[in-house]
C-alpha cells in the first residue's frame, strides 16, 4: 500500500492510502476520494485518524514540491478539503525545509496535533517519490461508468 512518510528523526507523520473511497463511483466528484489512515507522533504526543483525501490534493502537493525543487517557488502545501491534514513546506535560502504539520480528528471540538519539523532539502526527493507512487497506484479518474 502506498505510503507518504515525513520524518526528521524526532517526529513523523505517516499517511497510508488504502484505496479509492468509492470503487464504483456514480460521479466524477466521488471518483477521486481516497481512504487513508494518517498518524503522527512528536515528543510523546501522538494521534491517528481515518481520513478521506482527494487524488488532486496529492497531485497539487507534488507539483508545488517540484516547483520548489527547481527554485520557482519557496513553499508547497497539502491542504485537505475536509481539514483532516495540512502540510506546509517552507524552504529557506540555505536549502533547509521547515514542514508544518497538522492532523485533525472529527469528534467534538476537532482535537488536533500540530507540530513542525526541520528537514534537509534532499528530503524533497523522497517525499516527491512517495507522492508519485500514490498517484501511480491511484490515478485521477476523469470518467465514471454509468449503468444503463
Amino acid at each position: 500500500m502506498p505510503t507518504l512518510k515525513i520524518s526528521d528523526g524526532a517526529a513523523h507523520i505517516i499517511v497510508e492510502v488504502l484505496g479509492y473511497e468509492h470503487p464504483a463511483p456514480r460521479t466524477v466528484e466521488d471518483a477521486n476520494w481516497l481512504r487513508c489512515e494518517a498518524s503522527a507522533k512528536v515528543h510523546g504526543f501522538s494521534g491517528s485518524i481515518s481520513a478521506s483525501l482527494r487524488v488532486g490534493e496529492f497531485a497539487e502537493f507534488l507539483a508545488d514540491l517540484q516547483n520548489c525543487s527547481t527554485g520557482r517557488a519557496r513553499s508547497a502545501a497539502f491542504e485537505s478539503m475536509e481539514e483532516w491534514l495540512t502540510l506546509r513546506a517552507d524552504f529557506s535560502t540555505s536549502g533547509r525545509m521547515q514542514m508544518k504539520c497538522m492532523l485533525a480528528g472529527q469528534s467534538g471540538s476537532m482535537p488536533s496535533l500540530t507540530f513542525r519539523m526541520e528537514l534537509e532539502q534532499n528530503a524533497v526527493g523522497d517525499l516527491s517519490k512517495s507522492i508519485a507512487e500514490i498517484l501511480r497506484s491511484f490515478p485521477e479518474r476523469l470518467t465514471v461508468k454509468t449503468e444503463i
